[in-house]
């Protein structure tokens, strides 16, 4: 696999376990896929760049399912979105996926990184990027 998009939880103080409880009381309404990582799937797919989006806020994964699945897939990108309130989840995440599989460049982008993409690469070392606003021409 070329890019694995990931739009991750809400919750920064456990990312390893599966998100029914928050997913079913506060996200009823979520349950489309990530307009933004639709757009930059659909840009991969033009351009014949093998992608995959994993929503963890519907889709009940779990960080060690997706260790797992980088594992078996290997990406050599991947992207993730994140609001402020999922910044400090997506920084940790990277941050440990970096340690596992060093090689891997580890990107962010999203309301928190547009605003804030200098701030938010200093605070989370895990980033090997930042991608401020619209990300479809770079990639």
């Amino acid at each position: 696999m070329d890019l694995l998009l990931i739009n991750t939880q809400f919750d920064p103080r456990g990312f390893n376990r599966q998100l029914k409880n928050q997913r079913d009381s506060l996200l009823k309404a979520d349950d489309i896929p990530h307009i933004g990582l639709a757009y930059l799937h659909a840009m991969a797919i033009k351009h014949k760049i093998k992608s995959q989006v994993l929503n963890f806020t519907t889709e009940g994964w779990t960080f060690d399912g997706l260790l797992k699945h980088i594992a078996a897939t290997k990406p050599l990108v991947i992207g993730f979105t994140a609001f402020t309130v999922q910044i400090k989840t997506a920084g940790e995440m990277a941050a440990r996926i970096k340690d596992q599989f060093p090689s891997i460049v580890i990107g962010v982008g999203g309301a928190h990184a547009t605003a804030m993409p200098l701030e938010t690469l200093e605070e989370f070392p895990g980033f090997d990027f930042a991608v401020r606003g619209e990300a479809e021409e770079i990639l």
